[in-house]
């Protein structure tokens, strides 16, 4: 159309304008092939998968406080491999009728043994079942959200197992 004509003189695609005329043909680019992105963790970030490492191996078990929307936090741990492996057989054992149904099982049963605390009530020594409970009642919307954020601390830690693996 017009404005991509007034781009285009006679002898070719637009000149620079502004900043970016004063520099050198070419000049940009460089810039931009010179910018490289970092490879990998930074320094904090391996001193954090460290630590997570080393609190797995000698504590057994691994908590964090993460902040869900703006104003709720929540406080995930690690689970057991026998509570895995219980989800796990809980699930095998129920007949689903839909992916979904399996779905939106296997988060509160997840987010029911991983939740230490939601919002500053500690459920860290209720019983699983009532942990169970309290996650069912919640907002099916809020349990989701709840257990995209474990998603994210169960991945988390995986890679922190895997660099503490390679690197401890």
């Amino acid at each position: 159309g017009e404005q991509t004509a007034a781009l285009v003189d006679e002898e070719g695609p637009a000149k620079p304008r502004g900043k970016e005329a004063d520099k050198p043909a070419g000049l940009a680019l460089k810039a931009e092939a010179e910018t490289e992105v970092p490879d990998g963790p930074t320094e904090a970030e391996k001193l954090e998968m460290l630590n997570i490492f080393d609190t797995l191996l000698f504590e057994g078990k691994y908590e964090e406080r993460v902040q869900v929307g703006r104003k709720y936090h929540a406080v995930f741990q690690t689970r057991s491999a026998a509570e895995d492996l219980t989800i796990s057989s809980r699930l095998d054992a129920m007949k689903f009728e839909t992916l979904l149904a399996y779905q939106n099982q296997s988060s509160l049963l997840t987010v029911a043994y991983s939740l230490a605390e939601w919002n500053g009530e500690d459920y860290r020594d209720m019983k699983v079942k009532d942990r169970y409970k309290v996650v069912s009642d919640l907002p099916s919307q809020t349990v989701v959200v709840l257990s995209d954020a474990l998603g994210k601390f169960d991945a988390k830690v995986m890679a922190a197992v895997q660099y503490g693996q390679e690197n401890f």
